[in-house]
């Protein structure tokens, strides 16, 4: 297996990577290096892991970047890093990979993660994996994607959306609300005007205000992987969203409404011409996005049986190469409130859970033996869990864990 790393912002590494991409017939956008750039900020590192084989390759895209936490640096001695999926989804991407050549694979990168001093891997698995690499890691399903099935006839199709929206599109029809296509962005000022609206009408984060340099990246360097949709009523636009194209999925990526027409449901009629072209291109399936429990998808255009998405992570539980320099102490790695970034990436607004060795109350000696008791023990019926010497080490999500007994004393 050839084994390779490659660096978005590397002129020759960027080339290889999008030459491997337009060749794969899946296409994915959140594989694409521009799309992964988007979300690297300046001490940030867009990168991939490839690996070829004779029959397939995998394709790995991520963004490295630097850890802050003075405890953790402090107690491993070098500077630390962490991984994520860029904004969206993500992961381990494949193209006719087998069993072996993934644990090779999976071996390389854990090779390459401890040489660059990574503790955390967080990913966002796609909702649709028909072409994504098993991940090894701790997995924790977290919120439920309504997807729609475009494969579905359109007569059958229509009878198994809501009551409601099937009047709410009828109802938008009738108040003179038509839809426009716009595959290359010409209407960026009224999707700005809207999303950023809405953003701040919904006391959306911070985050989530993304910059207008952002959106003529992705139109300059993603052509034929964006298209917006525009509702109008009375000539203006009133809803907007922008969708991003797969080979096979098209997927709702950000949007928003005028307040004001509400009441002609505009937003109704935009999902249902997004299900449209998406079925007229050939498009397998439309991913609406995540939902809580008491939520649903703001159309109400979901399949009868929406399926389940999950936050996989990784964590560094307990040991590095060197074990008396170990940073975590107790538990798999503290959340934060919602239970889904790793401690270190939240704001210090309470203490995370689970206690870390960030000063030293015992010996090196006695540190060692504390990360040593805290790692996740398996369970008796899940025994023959793997182990390397180092720093990942993998367990099943049903394993049990034993806490420090110096828990307390090292907070």
């Amino acid at each position: 297996m050839d084994f390779e790393i490659w660096n978005a912002r590397r002129p020759t590494d960027n080339a290889r990577w999008r030459a491997v991409h337009d060749a794969w017939r899946h296409r994915e956008v959140f594989a694409h290096p521009s799309y992964v750039g988007l979300f690297a900020g300046p001490d940030d590192v867009p990168m991939a892991a490839y690996a070829a084989t004779d029959h397939g390759f995998v394709l790995y895209p991520f963004v490295l970047r630097p850890v802050d936490a003075t405890h953790l640096r402090a107690a491993a001695g070098r500077p630390l890093r962490d991984i994520t999926s860029a904004y969206g989804y993500g992961g381990p991407f494949h193209s006719d990979i087998d069993e072996v050549a993934a644990k090779n694979f999976w071996s390389r990168f854990d090779d390459f993660c401890r040489g660059q001093g990574v503790v955390t891997e967080f990913v966002r698995i796609p909702v649709l994996r028909h072409h994504l690499l098993p991940y090894p890691g701790q997995v924790e399903p977290k919120l439920t994607n309504v997807v729609r099935d475009l494969t579905t006839p359109p007569g059958v199709m229509w009878y198994e959306f809501e009551h409601k929206v099937r009047k709410n599109v009828k109802r938008a029809r009738q108040r003179g609300v038509t839809v426009e296509v716009d595959e290359h962005g010409a209407h960026l000022d009224d999707f700005l005007r809207i999303y950023h609206g809405t953003m701040r009408r919904r006391a959306a984060d911070a985050a989530y205000h993304f910059p207008r340099h952002m959106f003529e990246r992705l139109g300059q360097e993603l052509p034929g992987q964006f298209v917006f949709f525009h509702a109008r009523h009375g000539g203006e636009i009133v809803s907007t969203e922008l969708v991003l194209v797969s080979a096979d999925h098209i997927y709702s990526y950000l949007g928003g409404t005028v307040a004001a027409a509400f009441d002609v449901r505009p937003n109704d009629l935009l999902k249902f011409a997004i299900i449209e072209w998406g079925r007229q291109h050939g498009k397998t399936s439309f991913v609406l996005g995540g939902v809580t429990p008491r939520t649903t998808a703001s159309s109400g255009t979901s399949a009868p049986s929406p399926r389940r998405d999950s936050f996989r992570t990784r964590w560094a539980a307990g040991c590095w190469t060197n074990r008396r320099t170990s940073a975590w102490c107790g538990r798999t790695g503290p959340r934060d409130a919602g239970g889904i970034r790793p401690g270190h990436r939240t704001r210090a607004t309470s203490r995370p859970t689970g206690a870390r060795c960030h000063r030293p109350p015992h010996p090196p000696e006695s540190r060692l033996e504390c990360s040593r008791r805290c790692l996740p023990m398996p369970s008796p019926e899940r025994s023959n869990v793997r182990s390397t010497s180092g720093w990942p080490r993998r367990y099943s999500s049903s394993h049990s864990r034993r806490c420090c007994p110096r828990w307390r004393s090292c907070e």
